[in-house]
């Protein structure tokens, strides 16, 4: 297969040189790279999330034997507006003369290499080709891509609050650009009350250019918590939830235990031994793949204590209850993500780590391992007063 990502920068160049950026986009799907400052287009500043040291975690089986991830530099957290702006499908923002705004585009990762470096150091529409759709509107927009937006954690906590920050403040006229090719994209759109012929689907459009672009700048990042209003704007959402729910659709129980049995890694792989036990005293066992998002909203929304290997629907504990117990299975090392989240949200939170998986100290994100019941069951018996 032919890898266009270096002609195609080599013609950006050139014509960039005849011309300038925005025609060699148009023209090759490639903006050459040149860095552009996010300051005079900032119109409002949010409140910084909160970098913090948390206790260490209770391991509620064993010894301690968490590790802290280093944490990472805090993002920018405003609005920016770019007059004659043009945003990517994978979150890219560049100035009306073709500059890439760094500090307005939400990340850039992608498959093949970063696609070339995002074609030899460009900033680049996928799959490159000639003269690539890219739509034009007078009218304003807001841009909720990034390039994470099809993993559920990042779209629930890094995209959809930056709509919902701006949302009542919007001119009735405001189209927004966002991804609306998974069916929980979809359905947190309608939820968040945005109707479907408002929103300019990026998996459609690659690249657009507004008169008046509106980009909300937000990422949750390693060692800061979520911050409040990002907090308070998803929960938002658990009342729209149960109304769209029919009653014999929100009742789930107050113990619930979220299964990766359908997923393609991180099974617990004695999971029907576990259950068993989970079940006898009092818990459901959910896939989160087979219910809506309402229904995963309503149903973390209305537990107690949850109890589930690491995974992206967990975003949902979001909408749990402060003082919701959540207890994490894990291979042996761990991530921090679920941590931060939890404290944010005012949930305790636990952990139990397999004796049996991996012995490295890094994250092994792919790993299924085994829990040893003997002492979940101890563990049970004692947050039942027995």
């Amino acid at each position: 297969m032919i890898n266009w990502a270096l002609p195609a920068s080599l013609v950006a160049r050139a014509v960039r040189l005849a011309t300038n950026e925005a025609t060699a986009l148009g023209l090759t799907g490639v903006a050459p790279f040149r860095d552009a400052d996010v300051g005079p287009y900032i119109v409002d500043t949010w409140p910084e999330p909160v970098a913090v040291r948390l206790d260490s975690p209770e391991n509620v089986v064993g010894p301690h034997s968490w590790t802290d991830d280093v944490p990472a530099a805090i993002r920018y957290h405003y609005t920016a507006e770019i007059e004659n702006g043009a945003v990517f499908a994978n979150g890219a923002v560049l100035a009306a003369d073709g500059g890439h705004i760094t500090g307005a585009t939400h990340k850039t990762l992608d498959s093949k290499k970063r696609r070339r470096k995002l074609a030899m150091w460009g900033t680049a529409i996928t799959p490159y080709r000639p003269m690539p759709r890219i739509a034009h509107y007078d009218r304003p927009v807001l841009a909720m891509t990034a390039s994470n937006q099809l993993l559920f954690f990042h779209w629930l906590i890094d995209c959809l609050p930056r709509l919902l920050r701006l949302k009542e403040s919007l001119d009735p006229e405001t189209l927004i650009y966002a991804d609306r090719s998974r069916p929980f994209q979809r359905e947190g759109l309608a939820l968040a009350g945005i109707p479907a012929d408002c929103i300019i689907d990026a998996a459609r459009i690659p690249a657009l250019t507004s008169r008046r672009l509106i980009v909300p700048c937000h990422q949750f990042t390693r060692g800061s918590l979520l911050p409040d209003w990002a907090v308070a704007a998803l929960r938002g959402l658990i009342a729209p939830a149960r109304e769209a729910l029919p009653p014999a659709a929100r009742g789930h129980g107050s113990r619930l235990y979220i299964s990766r049995g359908d997923a393609a890694h991180r099974r617990v792989r004695n999971e029907d031994e576990l259950f068993a036990l989970l079940n006898s005293h009092g818990f459901t066992l959910l896939q989160l793949s087979h219910l809506s998002l309402a229904e995963q909203i309503v149903a973390f929304a209305d537990a107690d204590i949850v109890i589930a290997p690491n995974g992206g629907g967990l975003a949902n504990l979001v909408f749990s209850r402060p003082g919701t117990r959540f207890i994490e299975l894990l291979p042996r090392s761990n991530i921090d993500a679920l941590r931060f989240l939890c404290a944010s949200a005012g949930l305790e939170f636990g952990y139990i780590k397999s004796t049996d998986c991996n012995e490295d100290t890094a994250w092994e994100s792919l790993a299924d391992f085994a829990v040893d019941t003997g002492p979940v069951a101890e563990f049970l018996e004692r947050i039942n007063g027995g």
